[in-house]
């Protein structure tokens, strides 16, 4: 897309993610379901620091983010084939990401067999995660694959204007299916 066709795919809203008062900008494409202009991809999400807008996460093709309930984001990326990567993370009151979980695939051995490792660190590191069974990640990703959309304002060819029927930009965060435990300590990946 190109020209007023790709300005009308794009959305933001602003949100009080860490709790600290100020509202961080959200980028998202948009996709309106009964008039309401909707997104759950972040392309970007900006903070302030300094009085100033302080990129914190540009989501790329391998390397998602999505808004989730209690201004936590979601990661999903790819570095390969035998690499996947899923985790929750939260925005600190200096502007960084702060990991709760962090899920990932990669090789194992010499064999290239697929190992699954839990860390709360948000590293693709072995050594300073723990190998976890293969149900616990795809526990962790059926549980993040639920997550909804927000609410966004689109973005038009002749300025922002306010998607129709959107009512308050402050929406409420998608939620995790009821009865979901996707976080937690390392006892609960075992």
């Amino acid at each position: 897309q190109a020209g007023p066709e790709a300005l009308a795919s794009v959305g933001w809203t602003l949100l009080d993610l860490n709790g600290d008062g100020r509202k961080e900008l959200l980028i998202s494409p948009v996709q309106v379901q009964n008039g309401k202009a909707t997104g759950q991809e972040i392309y970007a999400l900006y903070t302030e620091k300094d009085g100033k807008a302080f990129l914190v996460q540009e989501g790329t093709t391998r390397n998602c983010f999505a808004l989730m309930n209690g201004g936590l984001l979601k990661h999903s990326g790819s570095g390969g084939a035998m690499m996947q990567v899923l985790g929750i993370c939260g925005l600190s009151a200096d502007g960084t990401l702060v990991w709760h979980d962090y899920w990932f695939t990669d090789s194992k051995n010499e064999a290239h067999e697929i190992g699954y490792y839990w860390n709360d660190k948000g590293t693709i590191d072995k050594k300073a995660s723990q190998e976890i069974p293969q149900a616990a990640f795809e526990k962790a990703e059926e549980a993040l694959a639920r997550v909804g959309n927000v609410q966004v304002h689109r973005v038009k060819a002749d300025g922002l204007q306010t998607a129709h029927g959107l009512q308050n930009r402050d929406v409420a965060h998608p939620v995790r299916a009821e009865g979901d435990q996707i976080g937690g300590s390392r006892q609960a990946h075992q």
